[in-house]
This record gives structure tokens, C-alpha cells and sequence, in this order.
């Protein structure tokens, strides 16, 4: 009987269709949802069309980033509170570095697309937004930051320079 009611569900399941929501359409029964307590979401536009660009924060994910006509969109998620504490209010999120290796073991190597004009601060904060160092160096196209008092675990990475920051979780590893 068992067999009988599960392959009567699977026969139903497998011939219901659900009409798929397509780019021009727009539905006010779908629902965009995180397991997360916040996230934020931006309008762009490219080539003609209209994106919307959703977050979602504090999920585990790939981190990746790419760049389409002057925008830089980085993967990647932190907690809204935790970022609250990190940010620094009115600063763009714009600065382009690249930060490696990540993981890393003792150093951290922060390499600039162009020479910052001022001085560079580089602040370490842990998991929780507390922030555990900070150090500023004169401006050059690459840092290479000694990082081995932190224990092993997730941290945010802070830069700041020209008017611009930078944050980038990073993972300290044995």
C-alpha cells in the first residue's frame, strides 16, 4: 500500500508544472528569501536592461567578485550587525584591491589596482565586529601584513584609503 501512495504522489509531483517567472514579469506571490535577518538589494542597469541585484547576508557561499562597467560586485556575506560595527558610515564600499592568499597562515598581502593618495588603514576585526588590530601604512601598490598573533577562525579584513574602504572576510589557517 506503502508503494502504491508514494508512486501515486511521484506520478502527480513529476506531472504538475509550475509556470517559471520570466525576466519581464513580475510577481508579487514570489518570495526572495534568506535564513539570514536582513540583506539589501540595488537597481542596475546594463546593455538596455534592468537588474535587480539582491544580497542576502549571513550565508555561507562561494566568494568571488567580477566587473561589469564600472561596477564591482563582490560574493561573499557578513552579517548586518557585524557590519554596522565595521563600516564606516558615509565611506563607499568601492575601493578595488585584491586580497590574498585567503586563507593564509601568517602573512596577508593587499596589492591596490591604483596608488592610494593617502595613507592606508588596514583594521582586523573578529567574527563577532570587534575589532582586534589596526595599523596604517604609507601609501604603495602592495601591502604584505603580518598576521600571526590571531588564532585560527574567520575574520574581517578593513581597508581604508582615498575616501574609499574595502572589507573582505578572510580565514586564518594552520
Amino acid at each position: 500500500m506503502k508503494i502504491v501512495v508514494c508512486c501515486s504522489f511521484l506520478l502527480v509531483l513529476f506531472n504538475a508544472t509550475i509556470p517559471a517567472q520570466t525576466p519581464d514579469q513580475f510577481s508579487p506571490l514570489i518570495v526572495r528569501q534568506t535564513i539570514s535577518s536582513s540583506g539589501s538589494s540595488s537597481e542596475i542597469s546594463f546593455e538596455g536592461r534592468e537588474y535587480l541585484v539582491q544580497e542576502s547576508i549571513g550565508q555561507a557561499s562561494p566568494i568571488g567578485s567580477t566587473q561589469l562597467t564600472g561596477k564591482h560586485f563582490i560574493q561573499g556575506f557578513i552579517q548586518p550587525w557585524v557590519l554596522t560595527k565595521i563600516l564606516t558610515p558615509e565611506t563607499p564600499v568601492d575601493l578595488a584591491v585584491t586580497i590574498f592568499p585567503n586563507p593564509f597562515i601568517e602573512f596577508i598581502n593587499i596589492r591596490f589596482d591604483t596608488l592610494p593618495m593617502t595613507d592606508v588603514n588596514v583594521s582586523v576585526f573578529d567574527i563577532l565586529g570587534s575589532e582586534v588590530s589596526r595599523i596604517t601604512y604609507a601609501s604603495q601598490m602592495q601591502l604584505s601584513i603580518e598576521l600571526v598573533g590571531l588564532t585560527y577562525g574567520y575574520y574581517f579584513l578593513k581597508v581604508e584609503t582615498d575616501k574609499s574602504q574595502h572589507i573582505e572576510k578572510i580565514l586564518k589557517s594552520k
